[in-house]
């Protein structure tokens, strides 16, 4: 059985890098997929002097281009990451997406992104590993070498 695509918004991926965590998402996932709006929001917010990850240097994570832009979700409050991460889950059934924003989580669960439950789940920190998972994440290294790419 295939792995489910997982596919992330800029602001995990921004907050992650900002406390040296990132190779969380890698250590969990493996793979990671953005769409380029959230890869141009991660370059601008890089040219404004904020520490943003190198995605190019990134095996792990792979932009992907939304195939449909009829399927990118026409809310005014949703950023352009959001909306593509929305319609590359809507390309994508199935997907897991890593949102933080409330509208966008909402958004998903009006589209039935989010597995068929009531509401988003909402996690704490690292969701629901326990600590031993939590240990061997972050004792695996953070160099680029140190996990094998699935992407």
């Amino acid at each position: 059985m295939p792995e489910r695509l997982v596919i992330a918004n800029t602001s995990p991926l921004f907050y992650l890098h900002q406390i040296g965590h990132l190779e969380v998402l890698r250590a969990l996932y493996r793979c990671v997929v953005i769409p380029p709006a959230v890869q141009a929001e991660l370059a601008a917010g890089g040219k404004a002097g904020f520490a943003t990850p190198d995605i190019s240097q990134a095996e792990w994570i792979e932009v992907r281009r939304v195939r449909s832009q009829e399927l990118i979700p026409a809310v005014v409050d949703l950023g352009p990451g959001e909306a593509e991460v929305l319609a590359l889950g809507l390309e994508n059934p199935g997907s897991l997406l890593v949102l933080d924003d409330r509208l966008g989580s909402r958004v998903a669960h009006l589209n039935s992104l989010d597995g068929g439950r009531s509401r988003p789940r909402r996690l704490g920190p690292y969701g629901s590993l326990p600590p031993p998972a939590l240990a061997s994440i972050f004792t695996r290294g953070s160099g680029a070498n140190s996990l094998a790419s699935n992407c």
